[in-house]
């Protein structure tokens, strides 16, 4: 899944969605994100999301389930 994530969704919603911000505004201010995506328990990957936000500055929306001591 996270693989078809990569190469295939946020490139498709890369050039079919309008951009919020410019690639200016992106360069200018490292908090601004060009989207979010919001994924359940099951995809859960710390690893994964940074990937996406290194990759594309692709926010993500989840959580964890019985989540102690944070």
């Amino acid at each position: 899944m996270q693989a078809a994530i990569i190469r295939k969704i946020i490139p498709k919603l890369l050039t079919q969605m309008h951009a919020k911000y410019t690639e200016e505004e992106l360069a200018s201010d490292p908090e601004l994100t060009r989207f979010n995506i919001m994924f359940d328990r099951e995809t859960y990957s710390p690893l994964f999301f940074q990937n996406l936000w290194q990759l594309f500055r692709v926010a993500v929306l989840t959580y964890r389930k019985n989540v102690k001591d944070l």
